[in-house]
């Protein structure tokens, strides 16, 4: 027997103390009743594409490089690309949006909702969004622009299926709008993912969660040690580390250097003084807090582990240097330019090493080959990515090991 519904009346109360960002005047109760669109419905892609240009158009986001980002890859040419391999994925059969999503934004990767709810409107469902209290200046410029255009002529279809809203933590409000979902997206540490789940689901609904996870670099030293564009390469380095202060699960906590130990010594020597050059346009980004985290870091690692640390000359970079792959404290990282550094002579190390914690690899001078013959012997719990320097933070639809194309739609099976 299913069990009882909360009452239609108790219900609405609780929605009522839900504070709507986007669109003004939203009502939760009716999103919740709204049928779905068809995947890539000509009103969710107008949407997307009068998003990504009034994100291209307009200076006041030119500071903030992940909005950039974010409009470039939801751009017109990548829409049509990503409607072309749905139907040819598809092949024929059925496929239609779950219904309501409802999604968790963290707090670390303030945007990462911009990409979760786009593609599920995309996929046809309705969605709301609860956004973290802590919201970034480009957020909420975001927010604005999103408010603007859902007002303007042509957008009635998505306006009427889409809610950015906002609360404290409140179970009773989470678990209120948990009951209406059909699909609920979490996104956050351990402990919001374990919370959230505690509330419960309507029998036909589930949880797609994003949990906590930490990401490495494995770079060929010797291919480092000759490759012309060293500056261009740490630059980007720069960029998958350093943006969102260290803390996104897919910025790199560790270089790993693959190669003979004159080669990777040579390689660490060479690479610090240019990442310590390179990360001076985050430096207002990093706090004296910053600065004594990763001493107090240091010192306990240095109390526990047979290490050694490389100081730099401010507060940019730090490096502890780590005789073996084995029992890393990668989860405990304060972040903000805290690096651990390893050397291993080939890729066999790695297989132990890779947890299911392990979120990306970002590579350098290990061919997509030989990756794939190391990954395909087996053995390894976990890793759901390797990635080009600079490409670490670049969304893609296969995320965590989730095909979100794929998680946001069900199938109807047609067999007369």
């Amino acid at each position: 027997m299913e069990p009882n519904p909360p009452k239609a009346s108790t219900a609405r109360s609780v929605l009522d103390r839900v504070k709507v960002l986007v669109p003004t005047g939203q009502d939760l109760a009716q999103i919740a009743a709204a049928t779905p669109l068809v995947p890539f419905s000509e009103p969710a892609r107008a949407f997307v594409q009068r998003l990504s240009a009034a994100i291209l158009g307009d200076i006041g986001f030119r500071p903030y490089p992940e909005m950039i980002a974010f409009a470039h890859w939801m751009r017109r040419a990548r829409i049509q690309e990503l409607a072309a391999e749905f139907d040819r994925r598809r092949n024929g059969a059925v496929w239609q949006g779950r219904g309501l999503a409802f999604h968790i934004a963290p707090a670390n990767v303030d945007t990462i909702f911009l990409y979760s709810f786009m593609l599920s409107l995309l996929m046809g469902n309705a969605n709301v969004v609860r956004l973290s209290s802590k919201r970034s200046a480009q957020v909420e410029a975001a927010l604005a622009l999103i408010d603007r255009i859902l007002g303007e002529r042509g957008m009635e279809p998505v306006r009427a299926r889409l809610a950015l809203v906002g609360y404290d933590h409140d179970d009773e409000i989470t678990g209120a709008l948990s009951a209406r979902c059909d699909l609920r997206v979490i996104w956050g540490g351990d402990e919001t993912v374990a919370a959230v789940r505690r509330l419960p689901l309507p029998p036909n609904a589930r949880d797609l969660c994003f949990p906590h996870k930490w990401s490495v670099s494995v770079f060929d030293a010797a291919a480092y040690l000759g490759h012309n564009g060293k500056d261009e390469l740490v630059r980007r380095y720069v960029n998958d580390t350093y943006q969102f202060g260290q803390m996104a699960c897919s910025s790199p906590r560790m270089m790993i250097w693959r190669g003979t130990a004159a080669d990777c010594a040579a390689a660490g020597d060479d690479f610090w003084p240019l990442l310590e050059r390179a990360s001076a346009r985050f430096d207002t980004g990093l706090a004296a807090i910053d600065f004594v985290n990763k001493r107090v870091a240091e010192d306990q690692i240095a109390m526990a582990r047979s290490v050694s640390v490389r100081q730099g000359a401010g507060n940019l970079v730090n490096v502890v240097r780590f005789t073996t792959l084995e029992s890393l404290p990668l989860e405990e990282h304060c972040g903000a330019g805290l690096f651990y550094e390893c050397t291993i002579a080939d890729l066999e190390p790695l297989r132990r090493f890779m947890g299911r914690r392990l979120q990306t690899v970002v590579s350098h001078g290990i061919s997509k080959a030989e990756w794939t013959s190391f990954l395909a012997a087996g053995g390894v719990r976990g890793i759901d990515r390797i990635a080009a320097v600079g490409k670490a933070l670049e969304f893609a639809t296969v995320w965590d090991g989730h095909d979100l194309m794929r998680e946001f739609i069900r199938e109807i099976a047609v067999d007369p």
